[in-house]
């Protein structure tokens, strides 16, 4: 090698990036980063909501694998004399010493091991605190007033009758097969009463047709009582266009906020 390409090639490893050039280097990288971000998180987000509609599929099951050993009653909490539409209310008294609560209903899923807690999570909902408690010991999920309990809102054990009866008014494998039992959190009611919040001013056609805040009310993953799970990106997605969220098809507010039961037996009013 030449004495001038030694000098060369020395003058060419010895220098460094300029300012000029190390900002401009910095400024692609972020530049990328911005656009590769909203990617990477739809992508996140995508494999959350395949997780959660895993979770409403083996919810399903578990309900059929009830239903086959309860006479084709899907998940119902034992007293006959009240209805099933509080959630989230004492629950460590057994049954069926207070029953009026519809998640003691589905609780039962984990009291007979068809199911675990997991499954009532969704990994999109940072509200919930699952607590590793004694589900033998326990009769109903566990949550506060700013705490929800689970991430799903659940079809209500009552369909029809006054009173209700096991005859007329409970739901079984015998209703419409594509009648949604379970979806994504409600967009509007809260984890311990129907209502809304204390002093909040609900607006039905901004509220009541949110969808889930699970997934950025983007949609929810909906779980049909034929074991079908889809994404809706409205809630009114019932029989009927009705929105699941509420009873009958959710233009009466007074309806919704109070613990009517379902229209009849096509109508499906997820809660909470």
């Amino acid at each position: 090698m030449t004495t001038d390409a030694r000098q060369s090639r020395t003058r060419f490893a010895g220098r460094g990036f300029t300012l000029i050039e190390l900002l401009v280097v910095i400024a692609i990288i972020a530049l990328l980063v911005t656009i590769l971000m909203p990617a990477l998180n739809r992508a996140k987000e995508l494999a959350r909501q395949a997780v959660c509609a895993s979770n409403l599929h083996s919810l399903g099951r578990a309900a059929h694998l009830y239903a086959t050993e309860s006479g084709g009653v899907m998940p119902t909490a034992h007293d006959m004399a009240t209805v099933y539409h509080v959630v989230g209310r004492q629950h460590d008294v057994p049954c069926p010493t207070f029953s009026r609560s519809n998640t003691r209903s589905w609780f039962l899923l984990i009291r007979k091991k068809l199911s675990s807690l997991g499954n009532f999570q969704c990994p999109s909902d940072e509200d919930v605190r699952m607590e590793a408690y004694d589900t033998e010991d326990i009769y109903d999920f566990i949550g506060t007033s700013t705490e929800h309990a689970l991430s799903y809102s659940l079809q209500v054990s009552r369909v029809v009758g006054d009173p209700p009866t096991p005859q007329g008014g409970l739901l079984t494998v015998q209703n419409p097969a594509g009648i949604p039992i379970a979806a994504d959190a409600n967009g509007a009611r809260k984890w311990g009463w129907l209502g809304p919040p204390s002093g909040a001013v609900v607006d039905p056609d901004s509220t009541l047709d949110a969808n889930s805040v699970n997934h950025d009310r983007d949609g929810q993953n909906v779980l049909g009582l034929d074991g079908s799970v889809s994404w809706k990106q409205t809630p009114l997605c019932g029989l009927d266009n009705d929105n699941i969220w509420t009873v009958d098809d959710g233009t009466d507010l007074g309806a919704w906020s109070n613990q009517d039961p379902p229209a009849d037996d096509e109508d499906s009013v997820l809660v909470p």
